[in-house]
């Protein structure tokens, strides 16, 4: 579903901490750095890893890149 999205269409969809999320991972490929500067609480590691895991993050990252480090079999949990 999200695979087949331009990458205006996914944007729209995203909040607007995950859309600081996929820039910010965008600049470093660190997800746990990403994530504090986007604004998400630093405490949170399990929530972190979760951001990058889902679909319309995950799309939009590759759009981005065409290698994100992000495991290619993921799960939804959104």
């Amino acid at each position: 579903m999200y695979e087949d999205m331009s990458m205006e269409e996914l944007e729209k969809l995203l909040t607007r901490k995950e859309r600081l999320f996929v820039e910010e991972d965008d600049r470093d490929g660190n997800g746990t750095q990403a994530a504090i500067r986007a604004g998400y609480s630093p405490g949170k590691k399990k929530y972190r890893k979760r951001l990058r895991l889902r679909r319309k993050v995950f799309s939009l990252l590759k759009l981005k890149r065409p290698y994100p480090t992000v495991p290619s079999c993921i799960r939804s949990f959104d």
